[in-house]
């Protein structure tokens, strides 16, 4: 078996996330970059495109209140859903909450 690591960079995704009055109401970007350590087995690779799918789906379809929450189930749930995951960094930042500096949250995972 050969080890991979997919990288995603700069996914920009709207949503509404955050506990301020205003990040409830009104979707703001969220910037996700991760690079997934993955074990190759046979002919079955891990799909960027389907990860990249996930990571949208669930940031569009909850209404996360801490960048932390969002990112510790978005982690989990792609360490269920695909096989072969040996680690997972990921990155959540908010690009446009301060206005002058990028704020955000990651995390490393071994499994």
């Amino acid at each position: 078996m050969s080890e991979y690591t997919i990288l995603i960079e700069d996914l920009r995704i709207e949503t509404i996330i955050g506990m301020l009055e205003s990040e409830r109401v009104t979707k703001q970007p969220v910037v996700v970059s991760c690079a997934i350590v993955y074990e190759k087995e046979r002919d079955l690779y891990l799909d960027y495109a389907k990860v990249a799918a996930l990571i949208e789906e669930m940031l569009q379809r909850h209404r996360y209140l801490l960048l932390e929450e969002a990112l510790a189930e978005i982690v989990a749930k792609i360490s269920r859903d695909f096989q072969g995951i040996r680690s997972i960094w990921m990155r959540l930042s908010k690009p446009e909450i301060l206005p002058n500096g990028r704020v955000g949250v990651e995390c490393f995972r071994k499994f």
